[in-house]
């Protein structure tokens, strides 16, 4: 295309062709020729279309995109509920976006964790706390998982939970009494007493439910008295009037008991049930206490009134077996065992009726137990460890062996670290020296028991006459839990104390009495030692001392103080704070 031009220059007319062609129908391109030049490019916009054709461009743009989003969330990321509208508003709620998902995937996760496909629920469970982090409830069956025998790691727990908090505004429920309740039991479990305390005064201010006030102040109490600062525990139990609860009288109780007054622990214990007769927590408490001072008079007196007039608290019964035990009346045991079998349904009185087998050497109350939960399908790897344990007690190494090879032909085997203790016991029991020595090895450097699964299998093995394999299960139970009563004072008192150098036990009585204090017999007995000639010229010997002194005072102070009233008035009806393994356990 080309049209002539006239300038008129110098008296004479020059003539240009011009030719050009349209882009896209958005602007004309136009070259210009010149007589000897270069074309002259010139370039004219037509920018109403150019609006109209950028509008129409990105609404396609934008539904295209929409399109793509909606089959990446639904197809590649698996979120069912994603609709093409809310993708194609998608930059305007990232925020809703993000939660929306995050809740689907939680949803999605508890189901598939209720319907057995564990490992999928739990990467669906987390990836939607992650988008959703105020959902206090995944946070709780996260904890529960992360505390679950087969993970075994209550720091993640402890961590899950404790990052809800700040979430309160979003989700009220984490102020809730089971909420804390999972929370301060696992910190208690972890012996973490000194943070039970911070973290109990610093919500206190932050919550308005009196029954979560009350299950604050009580989980306080008992890690001041944990740590043997027995006269705060008691003021503050006082202060709150919580002293009258049942709570408040078990407290009270233990901590007699710990500082050496068995009489007034007895007594507050009996006091407490006659005003809550139907509390199963303070007769729990009390037929512990019984059957570890070994009063089986008061055990079987105790445990036999009680069957009248609470005949469904299986306690009772499984503690009379132990009374009838203690009194030398074994042939009782047997006929009251199948009792029980007859009053209760066996996944009630499974672990009860192991625990029974394993602390008074009754195999065959161990294997009885054992074909009735396989028999209703329920035997399962606590049994496991205890039925273990009881044929190693019973006096059957070989017997052990065998139960454990038939667990792993089953395809239900026992859990590694576990398995291994025991197998490197029963090796060294037949005199298999070099097959213990591997099985024991390979439990040193299992991960995941708790404290008083070291606690048990030391002395076990002590029991047997390994002294060395002992020590050495202490040791590694020390190093996993430093601050662990149970083992600690294992250590110090029953191999420590007699070592040559003296310096290991000095390391680790500061370790005791640092956390929590032992009982009144075992703080007495260390001091004897730490201030006799061995350790006099040690440079800790005079705080650790000191400190032993300060506890014992308080203790005594608590002894000689007034008893805990008879009044009932204005008590709580708690739930129980110290949630049971039970609560915990992932089904």
């Amino acid at each position: 295309m080309s049209d002539l031009d006239r300038e008129r220059g110098g008296g004479r007319f020059s003539l240009k062709a011009r030719e050009g062609d349209f882009l896209f129908g958005l602007a004309w391109r136009e070259k210009i020729k010149q007589p000897g030049k270069k074309p002259l490019v010139q370039i004219h916009f037509y920018w109403k279309r150019i609006f109209v054709f950028l509008c129409v461009l990105g609404i396609v743009a934008w539904f295209v995109g929409g399109a793509a989003l909606y089959f990446y969330f639904k197809e590649r990321r698996g979120y069912e509920e994603i609709s093409y509208w809310k993708t194609l508003v998608l930059p305007f709620r990232l925020d809703q976006h993000r939660k929306d998902m995050g809740e689907f995937f939680i949803e999605r996760g508890m189901e598939e964790i209720q319907s057995g496909e564990f490992r999928r629920g739990f990467h669906h469970l987390r990836n939607g706390l992650a988008r959703s982090p105020t959902n206090a409830e995944a946070r709780l069956l996260l904890a529960r998982i992360f505390h679950s025998p087969g993970f075994g790691d209550s720091s993640l727990a402890i961590q899950a939970l404790t990052e809800g908090l700040k979430y309160s505004k979003e989700d009220p429920s984490v102020f809730g009494s089971e909420y804390l309740g999972t929370l301060f039991y696992l910190l208690s479990e972890e012996e973490l007493d000194e943070r039970r305390i911070e973290l109990a005064d610093e919500l206190m201010d932050q919550v308005d439910d009196p029954q979560v006030k009350a299950l604050l102040n009580l989980q306080a109490s008992h890690a001041e008295a944990e740590v043997g600062e027995f006269q705060a525990a008691l003021e503050r139990l006082t202060n709150t009037r919580l002293i009258a609860s049942p709570q408040g009288y078990m407290l009270l109780a233990n901590s007699l008991w710990r500082t050496g007054n068995l009489r007034r622990a007895v007594l507050t214990y009996e006091r407490g049930m006659e005003n809550f007769p139907q509390d199963r927590r303070l007769a729990d408490g009390f037929f512990s206490l019984l059957e570890e001072e070994e009063m089986w008079e008061e055990l079987l007196s105790a445990a036999s009134y009680r069957q009248l007039i609470q005949p469904d608290y299986i306690k009772a019964w499984t503690s009379r077996l132990s009374a009838l035990e203690g009194l030398g009346r074994s042939e009782e045991v047997i006929p009251a065992v199948s009792v029980i079998w007859n009053r209760f349904p066996m996944s009630e009185t499974g672990f009860e009726l192991l625990r029974f087998a394993v602390e008074n050497k009754r195999k065959d109350v161990a294997e009885l137990t054992m074909a009735g939960l396989k028999e209703q399908g329920i035997f399962e790897q606590p049994h496991m460890a205890l039925m273990g344990l009881a044929l190693l007690r019973g006096g059957d190494p070989q017997g052990t062996l065998d139960f454990l090879d038939e667990m792993a032909e089953e395809g239900t085997p026992m859990e590694t670290t576990r398995a291994a203790g025991l197998r490197a016991m029963a090796h060294r029991m037949m005199g298999n020296e070099e097959a213990a020595l591997t099985q024991f090895q390979q439990f040193l450097d299992g991960e995941n028991l708790p404290p008083s699964a070291y606690a048990t299998l030391s002395d076990f093995y002590a029991e047997e006459g390994f002294e060395d394999s002992a020590y050495r299960i202490l040791l590694s139970g020390a190093e996993r839990y430093p601050t662990s009563r149970e083992i600690l004072q294992r250590l110090i008192l029953e191999h420590e104390k007699d070592f040559v150098t003296g310096r290991d036990f000095i390391e680790h009585a500061q370790a005791l009495v640092q956390g929590r204090v032992p009982s009144a017999d075992v703080l007495t007995e260390l001091r004897a030692e730490l201030v006799s000639d061995r350790y006099l010229f040690f440079p800790e010997q005079e705080e650790l001392v000191t400190r032993i002194d300060d506890i014992i005072a308080q203790g005594n102070a608590l002894r000689a103080g007034p008893a805990v009233t008879t009044s009932v008035g204005g008590s709580l009806n708690l739930s129980n704070p110290s949630l049971s393994r039970e609560f915990m356990k992932i089904k």
